[in-house]
């Protein structure tokens, strides 16, 4: 019952026309690793070239497409206004792995939902292509992320992955999974976040056992982030006293630097975008706009704030696993000494523990063998040190 409203919410948001906003749309097409990626980009009108704009990544939910996100968050009123690019990045076939609704378009997430797609590759080059063109001029210390969904899950997983690239997070209806909160997103750059989920959420039933309650996110980066655990509570004016819901909204304030934590708590709402596209048969909340509240809570923030940032122990570029795809075997390489002895685990894409070794690795070795005893398919390999993960990598066996 829930995967089927789900896909009935979405089949309520056609493709637009692209007539909204007062700005204009454009159409491209990548290459990522010898696969063609689309994304649209929004331009507000009265964009200086000569000024450097910042840009928000808006990513859709799981079956939905670039078009459709367009309609659901009207983001370009804000961008009108504000006068910041919007890119709507088009997902690729997945599988999903949380509610068993089969095979989609969305995002390669581990634990989440899995495809032979590199979608982190795909956002490095989106912001590639707009910082070399000649005719945008893209602050790449404001470059932000967010999401609906599978779409907002991404995006809190781009807060580990890509945390060099995005100034800072906001996920709507989606949360950050336990097991990557128990690595501790393998380090790198603390990361300011926003974080909104409904009460009355069809999908609730799925957070206990893969994102703990529905503020985990939140908590998790409240407690990374050096803030107050215990956050400061506002029941936001009910604007809209038919809309059948109400916003709480949680702030996990004194964080370190300049580090921001907001909990959005839209009690009785659904599986929805706040101040987004009305449709019939679920509780929207019309009290506050999610893309209006994002987009404040995003220029509040840049690359370069002032943070206290988790290091990687050792440099997670020293390692390297090829082949990949693999037949037999893989082989670990490393080419800097690290802290040892270090632990191999292999995970199934659900996280269950399938194999695990110690060893050391040292460059004088250079390189150890895995993977022979594993049977054909997707897996997740992490590598750590004494001192914290130093690698993950999906990993295929033919």
């Amino acid at each position: 019952m829930r995967v089927f409203y789900f896909f009935l919410f979405l089949s309520f948001l056609s493709t637009p026309s692209f007539s909204q906003g007062l700005g204009t749309y454009q159409d491209f097409t990548v290459n990522v690793n010898n696969q063609n990626r689309t994304f649209k980009l929004y331009t507000p009108p009265g964009v200086n070239p000569a000024e450097p704009t910042p840009v928000v990544l808006v990513f859709h939910g799981f079956s939905g497409t670039s078009g459709s996100m367009i309609q659901l968050t009207e983001f370009y009123q804000a961008a009108d206004t504000a006068g910041f690019y919007v890119v709507y990045p088009q997902g690729q076939i997945v599988q999903d792995l949380l509610v068993n609704a089969g095979s989609n378009y969305g995002w390669d997430i581990p634990f989440i939902s899995t495809g032979p797609n590199d979608d982190l590759a795909f956002v490095d080059e989106i912001i590639d292509t707009l910082f070399n063109s000649n005719s945008f001029n893209i602050d790449l210390n404001k470059v932000y992320a967010c999401g609906f969904s599978n779409g907002g899950n991404f995006s809190f997983y781009l807060s580990c992955a890509k945390s060099d690239k995005i100034a800072a997070v906001a996920g709507v209806a989606s949360g950050l999974h336990l097991k990557l909160m128990e690595m501790n997103c393998n380090g790198g750059r603390n990361i300011s976040a926003l974080q909104m989920f409904g009460t009355g959420d069809n999908f609730l039933p799925i957070v206990p056992a893969n994102f703990g309650s529905i503020d985990s996110t939140a908590k998790y980066w409240a407690q990374r982030n050096s803030c107050d655990q215990t956050p400061v509570v506002t029941f936001l004016e009910n604007k809209d006293p038919g809309d059948g819901s109400t916003v709480t909204l949680k702030e996990f304030q004194n964080c370190s630097g300049d580090l921001e934590v907001l909990f959005y708590q839209i009690n009785n709402g659904a599986h929805a975008w706040p101040g987004g596209q009305d449709f019939p048969t679920a509780v929207v909340n019309f009290d506050i706009d999610a893309s209006d509240e994002i987009w404040k809570f995003f220029s509040r923030h840049t690359l370069d704030e002032k943070t206290t940032s988790i290091v990687l122990p050792e440099n997670y570029d020293q390692l390297m696993v090829y082949p990949n795809p693999f037949v037999s075997d893989f082989q670990i390489e490393i080419n800097q000494r690290v802290s040892n002895p270090a632990t191999v685990r292999i995970c199934d894409l659900s996280g269950n523990l399938i194999e695990v070794f110690r060893t050391n690795l040292n460059p004088e070795e250079n390189t150890i063998s895995a993977g022979q005893n594993l049977k054909p398919g997707f897996y997740i390999l992490f590598i750590n040190s004494e001192n914290g993960t130093l690698f993950h990598q999906k990993i295929l066996k033919l």
